[in-house]
């Protein structure tokens, strides 16, 4: 094999040596950064989930206390978004509306396709996801022992809000890390192969004498 080819082959090695140190190392980033996604987003996911479970309890414990004047004197307490006013709906059996808190501050999430929407036919509750396309809508239901059906909800927005800082963040993270993931690549490369090299070159210049 003349040293020219082997120059090339060496080359070659160096080449696929960095590739794959890039590679391995921006595997693992994304393997870190993917599974703290996955564990904050079930975080922040079972969080909101509590959240509307407290104040189902709040305003279930008023409308069997007190009906629905109870329900609407409680919701009338905070007024819109601004106050972190919680969606509120009383159906009736057939899934009619009976009351919507607020209507025009949830009309993003249409929630007029909670009629279409399955309803509680005993304890179990259920839980529906209104998508607007900028956020969600988490709504939780619950038979009322009038026959009626409770729902409240809570937008996702501060939640998504925060999820997408985390997204910036990784696009952030990958920007700097993957360049120097090819970076530290050659470098290790060229070490590896350096021996290599120098051997060449020596084997080349007893030959050239």
């Amino acid at each position: 094999m003349s040293f020219g080819r082997v120059k090339r082959a060496l080359r070659r090695i160096s080449v696929r040596l960095t590739l794959w140190h890039s590679f391995l190392f921006v595997a693992a980033i994304l393997g870190v950064l993917g599974s703290t996604y996955v564990l904050l987003r079930s975080g922040v996911d079972a969080q909101e989930r509590d959240v509307v479970l407290f104040r189902m309890y709040q305003y279930a414990g008023e409308y069997r206390s007190g009906g629905l004047s109870a329900v609407k004197n409680l919701a009338g307490l905070r007024k819109g978004p601004a106050q972190k006013a919680f969606f509120v709906r009383v159906a009736g059996p057939d899934n009619q509306t009976i009351y919507l808190r607020d209507r025009e501050d949830w009309g993003q999430f249409r929630p007029q396709r909670l009629e279409n929407m399955a309803l509680p036919k005993g304890p179990e509750r259920i839980w529906h996801l209104l998508d607007s396309g900028a956020g969600e809508l988490l709504v939780a239901s619950e038979l009322m022992p009038d026959g009626n059906v409770l729902q409240v909800g809570k937008s996702n927005e501060e939640s998504g809000a925060l999820l997408r800082r985390f997204q910036t963040a990784t696009l952030g993270v990958l920007a700097i890390f993957v360049p120097l993931s090819f970076l530290g690549g050659a470098i290790i490369a060229a070490r590896t192969l350096r021996p290599l090299q120098k051997l060449t070159e020596a084997v080349q210049a007893i030959e050239a004498t």
